[in-house]
């Protein structure tokens, strides 16, 4: 999975250009955050604008990915466009957990 990177201050925005956030995919985007976190960037943002799909490995991801980023650094998603992963999110309750936001500029206001 490619991705965009976008710095709007301290905050780190992923455009993930993938359709499929899967157990496959989710490998790469675990790496590329882990890098970042060694980079010193700690809030980031995750714009799934162009995904389509989310399995159990790619939601996995993301729960560790949100421990791994807790206060006062933090993981924002935003621009989830499919039903499909907002009711996946729902069932599992992650729509709880996660701090999920409309849109890019809602998520770097999330961090104010």
């Amino acid at each position: 999975m490619e991705f965009i990177q976008q710095q709007h201050g301290q905050v780190m925005i992923l455009e993930l250009q993938g359709q499929r956030l899967d157990a496959y995919h989710a490998a790469a985007l675990k790496q590329s955050v882990l890098e970042l976190l060694q980079q010193g960037h700690n809030k980031l943002v995750l714009d799934f604008s162009r995904v389509r799909f989310l399995d159990s490995g790619g939601l996995g991801v993301l729960v560790d990915l949100n421990k791994r980023l807790r206060a006062p650094a933090g993981l924002v998603l935003c621009q989830i466009q499919e039903r499909t992963i907002n009711d996946v999110l729902r069932l599992t309750r992650m729509d709880q957990v996660l701090n999920i936001v409309a849109d890019q500029k809602q998520a770097i206001n999330a961090f104010d």
